[in-house]
């Protein structure tokens, strides 16, 4: 199992939540069901069908259950064998028949043992006859998965026209399309102060002020170009190389046949 966007699907849900997956992939499950409202929803309802399961005690406690009965009646037989050996504080003989009467009685507690070997039995056939049931368990947890799955992938509603258009872009979508569009009219406003001839040999620019300038070096010394009329200039083409065209901020364009020696207005 390898980290991955995708939805788990039920089965592997179901077995995380019995336990049932490794330390690796159970760690990955759980970081991608932490961070997926779809897994988490699948999961909570897995938990919620899930039965409650009932823990048989060890094989050893049930067997170790008839032991107490049977020690407590060795531990009695062998006070009662023991008793009759030391010697009586009287000449009365009454008490030493008393404890002859007794001893059968103390002995007793041995028969119980019967019912729990029978027990015992039973339990031992208690694995053979639980396999069904366990792959029942396991049967009846799959069609619980499955059918969570099939709950959570069904299509949601879709939202009304008036809702979806109300409810607009991310701000965070809003916000990168902005500052996208912030560069891209910087970028246009940079490339219209500045051209270049089709054959590199004249640069062009507009200055801060608003000022032309023209390089014959490549953009390494620049001089100012004299259009005939005051004005401040906003965007400078070459389309050709001996001339230019350019703009003022009221609109008007002037233009370079001779690489800027002259200039003309051109006719709206």
């Amino acid at each position: 199992m390898t980290p991955t966007n995708r939805c788990l699907d039920g089965e592997t849900l179901a077995a995380w939540v019995d336990g049932g997956l490794s330390r690796t992939d159970a760690a990955m499950a759980e970081a991608h069901v932490s961070s997926c409202p779809r897994c988490q929803e699948i999961t909570g309802l897995i938990v919620k069908t899930r039965p409650v399961t009932v823990v048989d005690a060890p094989w050893w406690r049930r067997r170790a259950a008839w032991l107490v009965p049977v020690t407590a009646g060795v531990a009695a037989a062998g006070l009662l064998m023991i008793a009759p050996t030391q010697p009586a504080p009287g000449p009365a003989p009454a008490p030493a028949a008393a404890t002859r009467e007794s001893a059968p009685d103390a002995a007793t507690p041995a028969a119980p043992p019967v019912a729990p070997l029978a027990e015992t039995r039973a339990a031992d056939k208690k694995p053979a006859e639980t396999r069904p049931a366990e792959t029942k368990k396991e049967r009846q947890r799959d069609e619980r998965a499955n059918t969570a799955v099939a709950g959570a992938a069904a299509p949601a509603p879709a939202a009304p026209p008036a809702a979806a258009s109300a409810a607009g872009p991310p701000a965070a979508a809003a916000g990168r399309l902005a500052d996208e569009l912030s560069a891209r009219q910087t970028l246009a406003k940079t490339a219209a102060k500045q051209a270049v001839s089709p054959d590199g040999a004249l640069h062009w620019r507009i200055t801060e002020r608003g000022a032309l300038e023209r390089s014959t070096d490549a953009g390494t010394t620049w001089h100012a170009v004299n259009v005939g009329v005051t004005a401040t200039f906003t965007t400078i083409q070459a389309p050709e190389p001996r001339t230019a065209l350019v703009t003022t901020t009221d609109g008007r364009v002037f233009r370079t046949l001779d690489g800027g020696a002259t200039w003309q207005l051109v006719p709206p």
